[in-house]
């Protein structure tokens, strides 16, 4: 089953017989493959996240370490807004969570909150407002103000 490793290098040299072997370096551990294409695949990944597929197997009183994939981890999708890091991070997430809690007016489970909470902190980081969001048990259809999006009526 692959696992994600970070490749530390890639060297490229000639086994006894005169046949190219390639010994990955992941982890500090070496790994072999006679595979050029493998090889020249986790040079590209060299210094980065990726997902491996590494085999150990017995021969006789040596133990052979083969990878025998590699491909790209897929990056986390990132953030639809970002706030500045450090303390305003904190402040703005502190935020974000009281007014979540205080919106939902302790009818919601932490799935909610949490929630409303990324909103809060979305808007108070200056991304475009969504439809507006309603406090739970809210039926009315009209809002005083669409430029915020939540709001308790």
């Amino acid at each position: 089953m692959p696992a994600v490793h970070v490749i530390d290098d890639v060297v490229q040299s000639t086994t006894k017989t005169g046949k190219d072997i390639w010994k990955v370096k992941i982890d500090g551990k070496q790994w072999s493959t006679f595979d050029r294409e493998l090889a020249e695949k986790a040079l590209g990944l060299k210094g980065q996240k990726a997902e491996v597929l590494l085999e150990e197997k017995q021969n006789g009183e040596f133990t052979n370490y083969n990878i025998k994939g590699v491909r790209a981890v897929a990056s986390a999708p990132k953030p639809a807004f970002t706030v500045e890091a450090g303390p305003q991070e904190n402040i703005a997430r502190s935020v974000a969570l009281k007014a979540a809690v205080d919106f939902q007016g302790g009818k919601g489970n932490v799935a909610d909150v949490l929630l409303a909470a990324n909103e809060f902190l979305a808007w108070l980081a200056g991304s475009p407002a969504k439809e507006p969001m309603r406090s739970p048990g809210n039926d009315q259809s009209d809002y005083m103000n669409n430029e915020i999006p939540f709001m308790a009526v």
